[in-house]
């Protein structure tokens, strides 16, 4: 069974990732900073960011040899980045449920049927950028975080049967890892 450990950077990351089992690690936004060694694959909704982050992981040490996943609007193209590391286009299906489902969805479609959410929690309006410094994210009227969970909701069905959270709103929606370790 193909099983893996979804890597989003909440606050809790640190403390849901050291709780987690030692499952092969899919990381998401910046969480391929803090996770230097092999990983399955990197996702992000924001494709700037993975320009960026990727030659700084290179810098940093990090293992290359891993797939990156991201959205790119209509009409534009695909930057290259170090070597060996290749950066693939895919849609978001489910919709906009942040860079965590999104990785998600990828690992899905590659086969994955067990995914354990850590610092996924979807409760928060900050979460910890590069270097672990942490970001308040953008407010508006409706909070982020309660517009990404209706994708969540939304596809519930699809979902439920591959995933579980360490902590906070999806560990609530999906359950906790107890019955797969």
């Amino acid at each position: 069974m193909k099983k893996a450990i979804v890597i989003g950077s909440a606050p809790c990351v640190h403390e849901d990732v050291f709780n987690a089992p030692d499952w092969p690690k899919i990381v998401v936004n910046w969480a391929g900073l803090r996770h230097l060694g092999p990983i399955e694959f990197w996702a992000s909704i924001h494709r700037r960011l993975l320009y960026k982050a990727i030659p700084l992981r290179k810098e940093a040490g990090g293992t290359m040899r891993f797939t990156a996943f991201t959205v790119v609007p209509k009409g534009r193209k695909l930057r290259k980045v170090p070597t060996p590391t290749r950066i693939t286009q895919r849609k978001q299906r489910m919709g906009s449920g942040s860079s965590g489902l999104f990785a998600v969805e990828c690992a899905l479609s590659l086969g994955y049927q067990r995914l354990l959410l850590c610092g996924i929690p979807l409760e928060g309006d900050t979460s910890l950028q590069f270097e672990d410094q942490e970001e308040e994210r953008i407010r508006c009227n409706q909070s982020f975080v309660t517009s990404f969970r209706a994708a969540w909701e939304n596809h519930y069905d699809e979902l439920a049967p591959h995933i579980r959270s360490m902590s906070g709103w999806t560990r609530e929606l999906f359950g906790s890892p107890e019955d797969w370790i």
